[in-house]
């Protein structure tokens, strides 16, 4: 080969190799890109792994931890108690007015006194306060489960609670209906701490619930003062917007583990097999921009994660979808913060109707102790 030749395949070789240099270059720069936000997170103590999430969900005090009554009241909600309450849910459904007869009044008794022993653990761990900490099983793909596994019970024990109060509720038992109210706010709240946004779907839907309960029972029980301050309590007390921000935190360990193995991606009709490093960034840039906006009060908060689940969509619209899939199927949760204004608004939605319900109730009481005693009462008590 002359030299002439061998000067030209040198030049060829290297015109060829400049781009995969550029390639390459592009690729470990992208990895230290994906290192340097990891890295990031981990300076502002927010987990990454699920080890380090571990740490991150902390325990409630020893005193106040009430984890394993629950668990030992849910432990006795069988498949037997699932097909009782499946026949029992529609007359519970259809709880006539404080006029009406209630036919079915006895059968709702014999299943409360049958499942005494679960309700007394319930009200052993409201009293104790509620607080838990329940296993991340979820997060590890050797215990994890359907989902709703785990969150099947909440919903089980809420509905004992719920018929409970609804019994006392017709036998005009104001404190039980109370202590009843109580049980299934301490019931919800206990996963107020726990880093997974389906958990705190779970929880505004024990909320929901509540006030659907409080709905019923105010028509046919008559609340002293103190009860309906305390029941104003319970209504106030809780602030289901003030922790999205912890369950986006944990719902990105779960979505990093499967950026790490696509085979834990629980997308049924999409397989990802490979996964890119600019993926992953993406991932993460969006991820903490959710997560930022959430230390914002709330309805600046609901703006700034729509203008960047708008942003995205429209930027998801013009990028390689094989190529950012994971990022697509594991988009932040961008509606986390507004499910859960939705519920807190539900809940000071309920004050006001405690609050209109006892100044109707007042107003009546008044009007008829005027005719009947031709003067005002100086209390609610009617005893002076």
């Amino acid at each position: 080969m002359s030299r002439v030749w061998k000067v030209y395949v040198s030049l060829i070789t290297l015109l060829l190799l400049i781009p995969v240099g550029g390639l390459v270059a592009w690729r470990i720069g992208l990895v230290y890109q994906v290192d340097g936000a990891m890295a990031k997170i981990r300076e502002r103590g927010e987990p990454t792994s699920v080890a380090e999430l571990e740490l991150f969900y902390e325990y409630p005090p020893q005193e106040q931890d009430a984890t394993l009554l629950w668990r030992a009241a849910f432990s006795q909600l069988d498949r037997q108690f699932s097909e009782k309450r499946r026949q029992l849910q529609p007359i519970c459904e259809s709880f006539p007015s404080a006029l009406e007869d209630w036919p079915e009044e006895q059968d709702v008794k014999s299943f409360l006194d049958e499942y005494s022993h679960v309700l007394d653990k319930l009200h052993e761990a409201a009293d104790l306060g509620g607080a838990a900490r329940y296993p991340l099983d979820n997060f590890y793909p050797e215990k994890r489960g359907p989902w709703w596994d785990h969150y099947s019970y909440f919903d089980a024990a809420s509905f004992l609670l719920r018929t409970e109060a609804l019994l006392h509720a017709r036998q005009n038992n104001p404190a039980g209906v109370m202590k009843s109210l109580m049980a299934i706010n301490r019931l919800g709240e206990s996963l107020k701490s726990k880093p997974c946004g389906l958990s705190q779907i779970v929880r505004g839907g024990k909320s929901s619930q509540l006030i659907e309960i409080i709905g019923h029972t105010l028509h046919h029980v008559r609340f002293s003062d103190e009860q309906l301050v305390e029941l104003k309590l319970i209504l106030t007390s809780v602030n289901l917007c003030e922790n999205p921000k912890r369950s986006i935190i944990g719902d990105r360990v779960l979505d990093l583990m499967c950026f790490d193995d696509p085979s834990l991606c629980e997308c049924e009709h999409v397989h990802v097999e490979t996964v890119f490093p600019e993926d992953k960034l993406l991932y993460l840039e969006y991820s903490g921009r959710v997560i930022a906006a959430l230390d914002l009060p709330s309805q600046v908060t609901l703006q700034k994660c729509q203008e960047i689940q708008d942003e995205f969509s429209n930027r998801a619209r013009g990028v390689d979808r094989a190529r950012f899939m994971m990022t697509i199927l594991h988009c932040p949760s961008f509606n986390m913060p507004t499910i859960m204004y939705f519920y807190n608004s539900k809940r000071h939605s309920a004050v006001v109707l405690v609050v209109h319900h006892d100044f109707v109730e007042i107003v009546e009481g008044v009007n008829g102790l005027r005719v009947s005693w031709g003067r005002l009462p100086k209390t609610r008590d009617h005893d002076n």
